[in-house]
């Protein structure tokens, strides 16, 4: 599918903007994201470091918290941490850390059990963010803090009421961001968090913005990517830019372990690992005869003579292709008197209405074995992975679920397939993300290094 200013937009009003009950959690993202914290201290073990510190931010990754530091030598540190068990009592907002990854330049390290607290004072304007980890095989801790320069909670009696030039302050930069997203770069092609725009020698990143009522999410142009210089790299599911100094050959490393979230490869000397689209090391050697794969571990899928599961929403029964989220807690599937066969008989899964062959209807799997979301009946290929929303309609009074825009358009060249990751395809004409179509021919000599899975 091509693509022409596409925008995916996920907005929901949370208040109304007289007055509404906040969270002490969207205090706490509302305060991090306004903009007013000025740095006031970055201490490790009791060490000052802000003098070596050029500019330091809040912002949200996905559910995260994030701590953007950039030091004077132009490195960048970025400590990601949830948050949990906030509270708002009056002028002070509390709430626990837990699972802290730091990342810094070609490093990164995860406590999946850390300990530490975030605490804002919106009346002695101050926020304070104290974190204990394990770097290696010791404890570091670091301590944040920032001055409120604005402060963006209204202190009155009722300290839940949103000030109304703090929204309009919020609504005009939305304003400013939507009118970025919504400018005409040509025609743009997407794949993963990034989209191509030929036409305007553009790549364009998806980001997230908005203001303390509003959650949005759009492609920005990326103004630290030049078209005709840059090559996307594709590899183990996942679609990036590599900027790390590791000087990594991507044509020949060795994939080890292939997750959603989390990779492990190899040059055969050097042990590396992939997380949000970047590249780290752990700063050890690979040593195939101790090396343990990280893996990852899937639910069977239900294989029976009456019924099969394609994917979380595509199932086959009989000779009906059908569309359903077939799902039960763990506590029934333990339970010995469950029934699966009862279950798939009495599962009320909708048909699709397109024509397919469906006794050869399967997954596509790579020659190594890596299964992927797109379904084929070795003629139609269609995305199958998580779908949100669907469109009905009737035949003869009997509903049908509509696939068509999950189909991909044209279909593809069998004999060049390859598989590049759960939700990415590519053939001698184009590349396949979910069901969009990124022909080779359209994108102006634009670079790619691709590795099949």
């Amino acid at each position: 599918m091509n693509m022409k200013n596409t925008i995916l937009i996920l907005i929901t009003m949370f208040f109304s903007l007289s007055s509404c009950a906040q969270s002490g959690e969207k205090k706490l993202q509302k305060l991090l994201l306004s903009g007013s914290l000025k740095p006031t201290g970055y201490r490790m073990d009791d060490v000052e470091q802000l003098g070596n510190v050029k500019r330091m931010s809040a912002q949200m990754r996905e559910d995260n918290y994030e701590i953007v530091i950039t030091t004077t030598g132009g490195n960048h540190i970025y400590f990601t941490f949830k948050a949990d068990n906030i509270t708002a009592k009056g002028n002070t907002i509390k709430g626990q850390i837990s699972r802290v990854s730091m990342e810094q330049n070609d490093w990164a390290y995860i406590d999946d059990e850390p300990t530490g607290a975030i605490e804002a004072d919106t009346k002695n304007r101050t926020v304070k963010i104290e974190i204990t980890m394990g770097i290696y095989h010791s404890k570091r801790t670091y301590v944040i803090e920032f001055e409120i320069l604005k402060n963006m909670i209204d202190e009155t009696e009722n300290p839940d009421v949103i000030e109304e030039d703090v929204v309009k302050d919020d609504m005009y930069y939305f304003n400013q961001q939507l009118e970025i997203v919504n400018a005409d770069y040509g025609t743009c092609y997407t794949i993963g968090d990034y989209q191509l725009c030929p036409e305007k020698k553009l790549i364009k990143v998806m980001r997230m913005f908005g203001t303390a009522v509003i959650d949005a999410m759009g492609f920005f142009p990326d103004t630290t990517l030049n078209y005709h210089e840059e090559t996307m790299v594709i590899f183990a599911g996942n679609a990036f830019f590599d900027k790390s100094d590791l000087k990594i050959d991507w044509q020949t490393v060795q994939l080890l372990s292939c997750s959603d979230h989390f990779s492990e490869f190899t040059d055969g000397k050097t042990l590396y690992y992939i997380r949000r689209g970047s590249a780290y090391t752990y700063g050890k050697k690979y040593d195939k005869n101790t090396y343990k794969p990280d893996v990852e571990k899937k639910p069977a899928k239900i294989n029976h003579p009456d019924f099969r599961e394609l994917t979380d929403n595509f199932h086959v029964k009989g000779k009906t292709f059908l569309f359903g989220d077939l799902s039960y807690g763990d506590e029934i599937e333990d339970d010995p008197d469950f029934n699966t066969k009862e279950i798939w008989k009495n599962f009320a899964f909708t048909p699709i209405l397109e024509p397919f062959d469906v006794p050869n209807l399967r997954t596509i799997v790579s020659a190594n074995g890596f299964e992927t979301d797109y379904i084929t009946d070795g003629k139609t290929v269609l995305f199958g992975g998580g779908k949100t929303s669907y469109e009905i309609t009737k035949r003869f009074l009997k509903e049908y679920v509509v696939a068509k825009r999950w189909m991909i358009e044209g279909g593809v060249d069998f004999a060049t397939l390859r598989v590049l990751g759960k939700d990415m395809l590519a053939d001698k004409n184009a590349l396949y993300y979910r069901e969009n179509i990124i022909p080779f021919d359209k994108l102006e000599g634009f670079k790619f290094i691709l590795r099949e899975l």
